[in-house]
């Protein structure tokens, strides 16, 4: 039977990162249930953060023997793999963890800084954006389009990078949607909309043309969130920053600068926010 106090203060003391206070906890809990794959994860955390790699990954695949169907098991796997320099074995976990969340940006980063490790530069720069595109799809997936949703003002940011990425979002959604193609607000329009915020927060509208086509019409309010969205959230300056390194190392200079720049910016104006 499982002793849930063991287990309790086990995941308190992994919250406030004393992961090798944990390890003994943990392993009485797995005498008592060796068949809980959340237990054998964290102690392949613990494993992990103590720098006891080969544990880490015999407990990871553990975990997984138990239950496969966990994303951030393979996720976990595949750094701790990645760590120990067996690149091949980190990039088979990561895109098993890719495979069952495709929105997973975290295994996506991984798996680029993996390749980076291998010196397959070009590999990397592709999974860097496939990060970043998983990152903005979030936002799409969980802020439904609403009238109510908050309406944010237009913030001139230097970097514009982030609009490739929010297109791309764009794209994946109409492209599991019953819509046919995408409408950008003209410069009138988007003026139109700041001074009377007619359709509220709406992100966009799905209308039908004359050639009976259905067509979405993007409204400014969906751009200024996911700039927000972006800014606040740390994890695309990284991948950005990251992606820049890469771009330096294949001498691609003024595209570099162009992601430092924009890594940097983001990160000043969520400091500031």
């Amino acid at each position: 039977m499982s002793n849930e106090s063991n287990f309790k203060e086990a995941k308190e003391l992994i919250s406030n990162g004393k992961w090798i206070e944990a390890i003994p906890l943990l392993r009485k809990e797995l005498e008592l249930n060796a068949n809980n794959d959340n237990t054998w994860y964290l102690l392949g955390l613990c494993y992990r953060f103590t720098n006891q790699l080969e544990m880490a990954v015999t407990s990871l695949h553990r975990a997984i023997s138990l239950d496969a169907s966990i994303p951030s098991y393979y996720l976990a796997l595949g750094i701790a793999y990645q760590l120990l320099e067996k690149y091949e074995e980190s990039l088979s976990s990561l895109r098993i963890a890719n495979k069952l969340d495709n929105n997973y940006v975290e295994a996506f980063i991984s798996a680029a800084i993996t390749l980076k490790k291998m010196k397959n530069y070009t590999k990397s720069l592709e999974i860097f954006d496939e990060a970043a595109n998983a990152l903005t799809r979030q936002f799409v997936k969980n802020n439904p389009n609403n009238s109510s949703a908050k309406i944010y003002g237009f913030r001139n940011t230097k970097g514009t990078l982030w609009i490739k990425y929010t297109i791309n979002a764009v794209m994946y959604d109409i492209a599991t949607s019953n819509i046919d193609g995408i409408m950008f607000p003209t410069s009138e329009f988007v003026e139109n909309e700041y001074l009377h915020r007619r359709h509220g927060g709406l992100f966009w509208e799905d209308e039908n043309n004359v050639d009976t086509k259905t067509m979405r019409k993007i409204y400014p309010n969906f751009l200024d969130s996911v700039r927000e969205y972006l800014i606040l959230d740390r994890r695309y300056s990284n991948i950005i920053r990251n992606k820049g390194s890469v771009l330096e190392i294949l001498n691609n200079n003024e595209e570099a600068k162009l992601h430092f720049n924009e890594a940097n910016e983001f990160i000043y104006l969520c400091h500031s926010s």
